[in-house]
């Protein structure tokens, strides 16, 4: 069943990027080839960066927080908590800013199970299907 949904929420991330209008990208900056940009920053903590590339702030943080949350899935971690950029420790901090006029980066904790005490930890598969159908073409 687990493997179903996120085969299914995956099928729902390709279907809604490849029917998405894209402004053609401008050309990679330093560090930032390609669309996007995952670093696991420990076994249960996935950062993805993201190129800004639909002119809507809040599509942008979307399309990056379903990558990350598909990788969370795919790697075996069904909830998550989105972590807050002063709960990061990566040894060197974070040099860059969390966003930029190019960019947006997601921070996610992984969970294997639903601990049912922490106020701000997802559902990653209910939040995948919910993103993806807010931008299923019409």
């Amino acid at each position: 069943m687990k493997k179903t949904m996120i085969v299914l929420v995956w099928l729902l991330v390709a279907a809604c990027q490849s029917q998405a209008p894209r402004e053609e990208p401008a050309a990679p900056q330093a560090g930032l080839a390609g669309t996007y940009e995952r670093t696991r920053l420990a076994d249960d903590i996935f950062e993805v960066k993201c190129r800004k590339e639909y002119g809507d702030p809040e599509k942008d943080r979307d399309i990056c927080t379903l990558n990350a949350i598909v990788w969370a899935l795919g790697n075996g971690y069904p909830y998550f908590v989105e972590l807050e950029p002063e709960f990061i420790e990566t040894g060197e901090g974070h040099p860059e800013p969390l966003t930029s006029d190019q960019w947006v980066r997601i921070t996610l904790w992984g969970l294997r199970d639903n601990p049912g005490v922490l106020r701000f930890m997802y559902d990653g598969a209910q939040v995948a299907e919910n993103l993806s159908r807010k931008y299923r073409p019409k």
